[in-house]
């Protein structure tokens, strides 16, 4: 039924001045059923710069996640947290989140109450800060 399944959709474009301009267009969709993963879609492009797309789809036993061509296998265990579901769910007692973007789960650091930071495979980090189980503020 609808009521077991959640749709996230968002759309973000963000601008940022260090020396020269950075304008980042951002798209994800995400398809939950019974809380597990079936399908995401993501999309980035900086500047003008070629748009890098990766899609993760539940395969039944295993995950494939789709990549400038090339499908990998991402997990063979049932993927219940992505970084869209952080907005919407604050992660008490999750140690990692799947990131559709690299295509691997990443570590949550809990920093203090209501506040949590992942590190990227790329060496970024993102810091999430929730008011009453939602995400308030990120940086």
């Amino acid at each position: 039924s609808s009521s077991d399944s959640m749709m996230l959709d968002i759309n973000s474009a963000i601008s940022t001045r260090m020396i020269i301009m950075f304008r980042i267009t951002s798209v994800d969709k995400t398809i939950f059923q019974n809380g597990r993963l079936r399908y995401s879609f993501t999309s980035r492009q900086v500047n003008k710069g070629k748009m890098s797309t990766t899609e993760t789809r539940d395969m039944g036993t295993v995950y494939h996640s789709l990549k400038g061509g090339k499908t990998i296998q991402v997990s063979e265990s049932p993927i219940f947290h992505n970084m869209s579901s952080l907005y919407l769910i604050e992660p008490l007692n999750i140690q990692q989140v799947y990131s559709d973007v690299f295509q691997e789960f990443v570590d949550i650091t809990y920093v203090s109450p209501h506040n949590y930071k992942i590190r990227l495979p790329d060496g970024n980090y993102n810091e999430y800060y929730y008011s009453n189980g939602i995400c308030k503020r990120w940086i």
